[in-house]
């Protein structure tokens, strides 16, 4: 019921009176109100006749029909003539007057699940990937949205990205995502490009992962001149990915300032990311394509391993690989990874309850961690690192090809990689052209 007043306004010392029309109201739930496309309104509205857009205070709430009880109102002013509605979701309240919730979440049984504007299964739940900016809906691509809106317009390479996409279900995500809570001594530190689906709960993104591994510098040493060596002789694939998207996936990581530098001195010549002091961490994963199993409660890799580089050293290799991410059911952080650029340069890591066994097929490396061990000497809390052995190393790859790709056929540490095959296979092609 929109009652009318008629005020004065007494602006100037003569007194003269400056009227205007103004209506008020208010509207409930069921009047099922748009405010805009795909957005209900409830509350106190305002009108001005001077004004072209109506003063707003009450509530909105996102027509969603498929999320199951989906009744999340979140508290809404406006007050400014803005035609389009865009809510700051991270400052937003819902109606309870509790914090609005949107993401990809790690369950108490260690399952993620996803959330798009509605409560988390538990609130003390760890957050996979968390939301930042503006909350609207996109009429093109037919998504409701939480995005920095200067990035939704293109001027912007960081920043968060989460969309929803009802009629397919699916959700994108882009930016900094946390397997696990590392520490000074062991770290995954990541972004990354992804998608899942709300029914199946199919989760899979492309991904950049640095592993902040606390083992003697010189270890890391020996593998980057070994790995260069073999790029050198052999050569390997591009180990970036493509361009567009690690600009995406590093811009979280240094800043928009680094990010845009780097892409200016890239378009004139090939810049290592070891030059950026934030990226020049132990091993760096730049290109990896990570899956998400629901029977195994872990995320696994699916094809070559990009490595960009180890340290300040350049590698830009992509190369045979397995990487296992998860976590223990008390949420203790387990992390394995094996790479090989050839028969004879490869290595592997295994983390679990603090403990990390590394081996590789360069002799050097493993005298060194033989020497350099810490087992006898660590302080409690303290990184253990230990060396490993071929039958370890082969224990975890022929569980992982058996778990995710369903392969019972023993691994062969010495023989030639998928890579190198390939590499073998463009070497043929091009003797056979007369090169």
């Amino acid at each position: 019921d929109i009652a009318e007043e008629v005020k004065s306004n007494r602006r100037d010392k003569n007194l003269k009176a400056n009227q205007q029309t103004v209506g008020t109201g208010a509207v409930v739930d069921k009047d099922n109100l748009i405010l805009a496309p795909r957005i209900f309104y409830k509350g106190d509205m305002t009108m001005y006749a001077t004004r072209p857009a109506l003063q707003l205070k009450g509530y909105v709430k996102l027509d969603l029909k498929k999320i199951k009880g989906y009744a999340t109102w979140l508290l809404y002013e406006q007050s400014g003539d803005e035609k389009e509605v865009y809510l700051d979701f991270d400052n937003a309240i819902t109606e309870e007057g509790g914090k609005a919730e949107a993401g990809l979440h790690f369950a108490s049984d260690n399952d993620v699940y996803i959330t798009f504007v509605s409560d988390k299964k538990n609130s003390e739940d760890e957050d996979f990937f968390l939301p930042k900016g503006s909350l609207f809906f996109d009429k093109e691509s037919a998504e409701f949205r939480i995005e920095d809106r200067e990035k939704a317009a293109g001027n912007k390479l960081s920043g968060q990205v989460f969309a929803y996409n009802e009629d397919k279900q699916e959700v994108r995500f882009e930016g900094p995502v946390n397997f696990f809570r590392g520490n000074k001594e062991f770290n995954l530190i990541a972004t990354a490009l992804g998608s899942g689906n709300l029914e199946t709960n199919d989760i899979k993104m492309n991904s950049f992962v640095m592993a902040d591994m606390n083992l003697p510098g010189l270890a890391y040493q020996i593998m980057a001149i070994n790995l260069q060596e073999i790029i050198k002789d052999e050569g390997a694939s591009d180990g970036l990915g493509d361009q567009t998207e690690l600009l995406y996936k590093i811009a979280d990581i240094v800043g928009e300032r680094t990010v845009k530098d780097y892409e200016q001195k890239s378009l004139l010549n090939y810049v290592s990311l070891g030059t950026i002091p934030a990226l020049a961490k132990p091993i760096v994963f730049s290109n990896t394509n990570l899956k998400w199993s629901q029977k195994s409660k872990s995320f696994y890799s699916e094809g070559t391993l990009g490595i960009s580089n180890i340290g300040r050293y350049d590698i830009n290799g992509a190369f045979e690989g397995f990487m296992e991410i998860r976590k223990n059911e008390d949420g203790s952080p387990v992390f394995h990874v094996f790479f090989k650029a050839s028969p004879d340069a490869w290595f592997y890591f295994g983390y679990e309850d603090n403990r990390l066994i590394t081996h590789s097929s360069n002799a050097a490396y493993n005298d060194l961690i033989g020497k350099k061990t810490n087992a006898a000497k660590a302080k409690v809390g303290e990184l253990v690192f230990i060396p490993g052995s071929d039958e370890e190393t082969l224990a975890f790859i022929n569980r992982f090809r058996q778990t995710y790709y369903g392969l019972e056929v023993p691994y062969n540490l010495g023989g030639d990689s998928q890579t190198s095959k390939k590499k073998d296979k463009k070497k043929d092609e091009k003797e056979d052209d007369g090169f």
